[in-house]
C-alpha cells in the first residue's frame, strides 16, 4: 500500500500577517495587490495592512491566498499579459475574494480596468 504524497504547503503572500490581524480584529480593509514590474516598490509604498505582493520573480500559484477570502481586492498589475492578469483574478476569487478589480498597464499599454467576481449559483 502506498501513501498519498502530501500536499505541500503554501507560504503566504508578502505582508498577509497584516492582513489576517487586522481581519481578526475586524478592521476595515482597503487592500491591493501589487505584481508584475515594480511590485515591491509599489507595496512598500502602500500603508499596511491595506497592501498584498506578488514579487515579479514568483508565481502567484506560489502563495497561499486565502488571505482575501470574503474580501474585495485591487490587483494592480504592471507589464504581463492579459492572460496572466485573467488567471491571477480567477485564482484570487477561487480562493475566496468577492470581488477583484483588476488594474493593469505599463510603459507601452493603457490603463485597463476589468471586474473579476465569482458566478452566481
Amino acid at each position: 500500500m502506498t501513501i498519498p504524497a502530501r500536499k505541500p504547503r503554501l507560504r503566504q503572500p508578502p505582508f498577509a500577517a497584516a492582513v489576517l490581524s487586522a481581519k481578526a480584529r475586524r478592521q476595515r480593509l482597503n487592500v491591493f495587490i501589487h505584481a508584475g514590474d515594480h511590485a515591491w516598490r509599489r507595496a512598500k509604498a502602500r500603508p499596511q495592512p491595506h497592501v498584498l505582493c506578488c514579487p515579479p520573480e514568483e508565481e502567484f500559484t506560489a502563495f497561499d491566498w486565502s488571505c482575501v477570502k470574503g474580501m474585495e481586492i485591487a490587483l494592480v498589475v504592471w507589464n504581463r499579459a492579459p492572460g496572466y492578469v485573467d488567471a491571477f483574478a480567477a485564482h484570487l476569487v477561487k480562493s475566496g475574494a468577492t470581488l477583484v478589480t483588476a488594474i493593469t498597464g505599463g510603459e507601452a499599454a493603457h490603463p485597463l480596468l476589468t471586474i473579476y467576481k465569482p458566478r452566481a449559483r
